[in-house]
């Protein structure tokens, strides 16, 4: 991590910079995606596609106008 006031690098269990003798702020853990949350989003949108695929069937080819 550098240091935001003097720019130097530390490593990350540093808790003060080792040159300007600063607090280093926390690092913040990266967010990790929940893979459940993405397999329900690619479900539902499965789900959507289906439902027009099958109303398209259903319906048949509606005319346009003009044509």
């Amino acid at each position: 991590m550098d240091c935001p006031n003097c720019g130097v690098y530390n490593p990350e269990d540093r808790k003060v910079c080792w040159r300007c003798d600063k607090p280093l702020p926390k690092p913040t853990p990266e967010k990790r995606r929940d893979p459940r949350r993405m397999s329900q989003v690619w479900f539902y949108v499965a789900l959507a596609l289906a439902l027009v695929v099958s109303l398209v069937r259903l319906c048949g080819n509606v005319p346009t106008m003009g044509g």
